[in-house]
């Protein structure tokens, strides 16, 4: 709201019409409902509204006090102080008592001259905080606790408010509800262990089955499942038993590397039969002449087989060892 009173060069004013025009740029921007519009002496009209847009000032009640044009006028905020509004009232009603008496016809009377003789100076700006009186205790610093404590009666209360029912008398405004933990977790996948490979429909189920026999981990989609292997790699080793061996093609005579596993004749059938202990890793490295067979009487797992920089991994799958041109063959019992 504004706190200054406005000042028009120029305006104009048709009797029996609420819009005052403002002919000129003066700024009618800020002016609020319930200002004074005082014209050219005549008596205040109180303001509806005001459009800086369309330059013009709308009036709570139709002028009805003659026309003007080009003329200048004054708005003073409605908040000014309590006693302009006291003052105003009384001029107001004397002028009207005297026209009313026919002092109208014998002399002419301004609101100007009313104004500037009987409205003392503080209400004609605005006024101090020393100037007020009677000014409340409440206004003059902090309140006391108990100013501001206490019960409110049934009269303070709204008209639409049930009195009877307690649980009325103190509403409080809705509280946005969060969604518990549950409901948050709803669209997280449940998972659980299996043992067999799904094949039913996961019918939109949100699930995951981890089967650690088969290291797989089965995914449901909308209408299948997706196996995904949990290991990185696999491979499966050759278990050598008794009664089978490597067979070169050719003799060898060198150094050769393995890396084997013994499961219940130690390093027995390797070549130079070395001490090693079972159920463990051993990489060992011997001289050979002429070697034909390797590991004829070794029983347990042979990783890797390096000769002269040939290398070859050893899979269950395996019949034939080309990279040192060797095949597994199967011993023969004679009786």
């Amino acid at each position: 709201m504004s706190e200054f009173i406005f000042n028009l060069s120029d305006i104009s004013a048709s009797d029996g019409s609420v819009v005052v025009s403002v002919n000129n740029s003066d700024s009618v921007f800020g002016v609020v409902e319930g200002s004074q519009l005082f014209i050219a002496g005549k008596l205040p009209s109180t303001i509806l509204e005001s459009s800086t847009t369309d330059s013009t000032i709308t009036l709570s009640s139709p002028w009805s006090q003659g026309d003007v044009s080009n003329v200048g006028a004054k708005i003073i905020p409605i908040g000014t102080v309590a006693e302009l509004l006291t003052a105003l009232e009384r001029n107001r009603a004397a002028y009207q008592a005297f026209v009313d008496a026919g002092g109208a016809g014998t002399s002419e009377v301004s609101w100007g001259d009313i104004l500037a003789s009987t409205l003392p100076e503080f209400v004609k700006r605005w006024g101090k905080y020393s100037e007020i009186e009677d000014k409340p205790d409440y206004a003059q610093g902090w309140p006391d606790f108990e100013n501001v404590t206490g019960k409110v009666a049934v009269e303070q209360l709204p008209d639409n408010i049930d009195t009877d029912n307690k649980r009325t008398q103190a509403l409080s405004p809705p509280v946005k509800t969060e969604a518990s933990l549950t409901h948050r977790l709803i669209d997280y996948p449940k998972l659980k262990l299996t043992e067999t490979i799904p094949t039913e429909s996961p019918n939109n189920r949100r699930e995951m089955l981890f089967d650690d026999i088969r290291g797989l981990v089965h995914v449901a989609l909308t209408d299948r499942w997706f196996s995904i292997p949990n290991t990185i790699e696999k491979r499966k080793f050759m278990v050598k038993i008794a009664n089978r061996y490597i067979q070169l093609n050719s003799s060898y005579t060198g150094t050769i590397t393995m890396r084997v596993y013994p499961l219940g004749s130690g390093g027995n059938g390797l070549p130079n039969n070395p001490t090693l202990a079972n159920n463990q890793w051993h990489t060992i490295t011997e001289s050979v002449s002429g070697l034909s067979q390797i590991a004829r009487d070794f029983e347990g797992i042979i990783d890797y087989i390096e000769m002269d920089g040939s290398w070859q991994t050893f899979d269950s799958d395996q019949s034939h060892f080309h990279s040192i041109d060797a095949y597994y063959a199967l011993s023969l019992i004679h009786i």
